[in-house]
C-alpha cells in the first residue's frame, strides 16, 4: 500500500501468484527470505524504494524480481535462479544491484528494457541462455561482474543508449558480448574462451579501452561501419583470428 514501510525477515513465501507485490511509493526491508515456486517472486511498481537483501528467489514460473514504473530499489547479496527471467527492469526504473548470484534462469539473468537504468556491481551471472540483455532505451553500468557459461550470449546490447561494461570478466560463453545498436563502452575487461569474444554489428558503435581479449575463437568480429580503436587493448591468441571486420566496410 502507499508509503508502507514493513520489514520482512526469515520468511518463506511459495505457491502463489505474486509472493511479494510492493507498490505506491512504499519502502520496506525484505531480508533473508526464501521466495520460490510462485508465478512471480517479487514485483516492485510505482516509485518503490525498497531494499531486498540476502534473499533466495528461485523456481518462479515467470520472473524472480520485476522492477517497473519509476521504482528505485536496492538489491544486494541475493541468489536468483531457476526463474524464466532472473531480474527484469522496465518503465523508467533505476536499480542498484550488488553482490548477487544470478544463474540457471530459463531465458536470461538480467533483462533491462524500455527506459530503465541499472547499476550492477560485483555480481556473478552464469549458466543460462543469456546473462544480460539490454533493450530499448535502457542504459547502465555493469562493473566488476563475472559473466560466464551462457549457452547463447554473455551480454546482448540491443538498445539505443550507452551501456558501460567496466572491469568485468566475460568467459566460456557461446558469444561473449554482442552489440547490435546503440553504443557500448568496454573498459578494463577480460574477455576469453568464448566462441567469439566481441561481435559488433552494423548499427552499433563502441569504445574499447585497456581490455584483454584472448583465447576465444575470434577475438573481435564486426560488420560495424564505425570501427573502434583497439590501441590500448591486448587482443591475442584467438584461434580463428584476433580482429576481423568484413572486407569493404572501411575505406
Amino acid at each position: 500500500v502507499e508509503t508502507a514501510n514493513p520489514t520482512f525477515s526469515l520468511c518463506e513465501l511459495f505457491e502463489t501468484q505474486i509472493a511479494i507485490h510492493i507498490s505506491e511509493t512504499s519502502v520496506g526491508l525484505y531480508e533473508n527470505c526464501n521466495i520460490r515456486n510462485n508465478y512471480s517472486g517479487i514485483r516492485l511498481c510505482n516509485s518503490v524504494t525498497s531494499k531486498i537483501n540476502k534473499c533466495t528467489i528461485h523456481n518462479n514460473e515467470f520472473d524472480g524480481i520485476m522492477i517497473c514504473d519509476d521504482s528505485k530499489p536496492t538489491i544486494s547479496d541475493c541468489e536468483i535462479h531457476g526463474n524464466t527471467y532472473g531480474l527484469s527492469m522496465s518503465d523508467n526504473s533505476t536499480s542498484v544491484i550488488t553482490k548477487c548470484e544470478i544463474h540457471n534462469n530459463k531465458n536470461c539473468g538480467i533483462l533491462s528494457q524500455d527506459t530503465s537504468s541499472a547499476t550492477v556491481r560485483l555480481c556473478e551471472i552464469h549458466n543460462q541462455p543469456s546473462g544480460i540483455q539490454i533493450q530499448g532505451a535502457s542504459h547502465g553500468l555493469y562493473e566488476r561482474c563475472f559473466i560466464y557459461d551462457c549457452s547463447e550470449v554473455g551480454v546482448l546490447h540491443n538498445g539505443e543508449n550507452v551501456v558501460t561494461i567496466k572491469d568485468c570478466a566475460i568467459y566460456k560463453n557461446a558469444l561473449g558480448l554482442m552489440s547490435c545498436k546503440g553504443k557500448v563502452i568496454i573498459e578494463g575487461s577480460e574477455i576469453y574462451q568464448n566462441s567469439t569474444g566481441i561481435n559488433l554489428s552494423s548499427d552499433s558503435s563502441s569504445e574499447l579501452d585497456y581490455c584483454d581479449i584472448h583465447d576465444n575463437g575470434t577475438g573481435i568480429f564486426g560488420t560495424s561501419s564505425q570501427k573502434p580503436n583497439f590501441d590500448t587493448c591486448n587482443v591475442c591468441n584467438n584461434s580463428k583470428g584476433n580482429i576481423s571486420f568484413l572486407q569493404g566496410m572501411f575505406k
